[in-house]
């Protein structure tokens, strides 16, 4: 049994130790970008989730605050109405 490969482009004598590793080596680099790659995507969806979570609770804030001035402005509207009509009483 040969301990070589002769490479069909080239023609070179490669030992077969070498052509295993190459391939072995090319196999892991390709699943390695895969696994990168995929791990890449999974980070932006997160990053993209978080930026979706913060800003609907951004709104939610926002809805709350003026729901408080809404509420305070009737309030302050009702006190003020309240104190009138008892100076305006006999």
């Amino acid at each position: 049994m040969s301990d070589s490969i002769i490479c069909p482009n080239c023609k070179a004598d490669i030992p077969l130790s070498e052509a295993i590793s190459h391939q072995v080596e090319e196999r892991l680099r390709a699943e390695f970008d895969s696994e990168r790659h995929a791990l890449i995507a999974q980070k932006e969806q997160l990053v993209a989730d978080s930026m979706k979570l913060m800003a609907d609770k951004e709104a939610e804030i926002e809805a709350a605050r003026t729901q408080a001035r809404e509420d305070a402005v009737a309030e302050a509207e009702a006190k003020a109405t309240a104190q009138s009509r008892q100076k305006c009483s006999p």
